[in-house]
């Protein structure tokens, strides 16, 4: 594109109609002024191409933005559909469960309260519950000493958990 001044009171980006001319020869748009000089000439074949560009990228872009889309709804429907399937699995069996987490802590020298695991055994069979699995936690060592005489034991819980069956479908 080729620039020459004019008078000082035109500006770049200012066209006034009763001022200028606009001619198109061959390939080219010409604008020229009051007094025939030419002000500006543009390439038409430079234009079609820069607007080919810029259409290209545009469609390109939106490709690329409807690939993503679909990229993301198919992974969506899958999801939907591992869902379904583990509930499809989970129902296949047809009983469904419950449970119940108790924590015994035990005595201060370390060793488990048998009386009292015992109660909440017998007490949650008799409500129909079954022992599913049991482990400790361990919360902390305990070193106690009185007069010489020392006590290390560790302070841990023992994590009852129990299961029932709610319903069994036909």
């Amino acid at each position: 594109m080729k620039y020459i001044p004019v008078d000082e009171f035109i500006t770049e980006n200012t066209i006034d109609p009763k001022t200028f001319n606009l001619f198109l020869e061959k390939n080219k748009i010409m604008l020229f002024g009051a007094k025939s000089n030419l002000v500006r000439e543009y390439d038409i074949p430079r234009i079609l191409e820069s607007y080919q560009m810029f259409e290209k990228e545009y469609k390109d872009e939106l490709e690329r933005l409807a690939m993503i889309e679909a990229a993301k709804e198919e992974r969506i429907k899958r999801e939907i559909q591992i869902e379904q399937e583990k509930q499809d699995y989970a129902n296949s069996f047809r009983e469904f469960y419950e449970y119940d987490v108790v924590t015994v802590v035990n005595e201060n020298h370390g060793c488990i309260d048998k009386e009292k695991m015992m109660k909440i055994l017998s007490e949650h069979a008799r409500e129909g519950w079954k022992l599913h699995s049991i482990y400790s936690n361990e919360l902390g060592k305990n070193a106690i000493r009185i007069l010489g005489f020392g006590v290390n034991s560790t302070a841990c819980e023992d994590v009852l958990i129990f299961e029932r069956r709610v319903e069994h479908l036909n």
